[in-house]
């Protein structure tokens, strides 16, 4: 498997996801946009040849917003879990696609966008699904597939949470 298709495969897989987030831009920039396909959002095929075979288009079907992404850049898959203002500083669940930059910088994200019920619970299903898929996608190419915990210096704010997601680590 080529490194496009693998990446292809993989935003195919995280798209059907009904709960899944479409993140464009960079707090580091001012802005971030979120989309939210509830699991409709369809990725094109390959429509030119080199050097241009990467690219393909993220389409939300009965909406003229599309995104454009050249799978192409991307080098390395990472499966991130970080601290996110959105949910009260508690661990969001995001996969980055990472071009082949030097440094390396995010081309493209998405996650989980409800990775807690409503009493704030980390919900055990999202998160065993979000390990589950990048140990698949780890097996099938390590070598552009990696995981990155970055967790708070001041652990005891949502210390349950970070502990679950400790243990679901050392279970992997």
């Amino acid at each position: 498997m080529t490194r496009i298709e693998f990446f292809e495969n993989v935003l195919r897989d995280w798209l059907a996801h009904e709960d899944l987030t479409l993140f464009a831009g960079d707090w580091c920039d001012g802005a971030i946009m979120e989309l939210c396909p509830a699991g409709k959002a369809r990725l094109t095929g390959a429509r030119y040849d080199e050097p241009f075979g990467g690219l393909r288009d993220i389409v939300l079907p009965g909406a003229g917003h599309h995104v454009h992404l050249d799978l192409g850049r991307f080098a390395q898959l990472v499966y991130r879990v970080a601290p996110s203002v959105c949910f009260g500083w508690k661990p969001a669940f995001e996969i980055l696609f990472l071009t082949d930059d030097t440094p390396p910088r995010v081309g493209f994200r998405c996650g989980h966008g409800r990775p807690y019920d409503r009493s704030g619970t980390l919900a055990a299903t999202v998160v065993d699904e979000f390990f589950g898929r990048h140990a698949e996608h780890a097996r099938q190419r390590p070598e552009l597939v990696r995981i990155e915990v970055e967790r708070p210096a001041v652990p005891q704010r949502h210390a349950e949470v970070w502990r679950s997601i400790e243990e679901r680590l050392c279970d992997a």
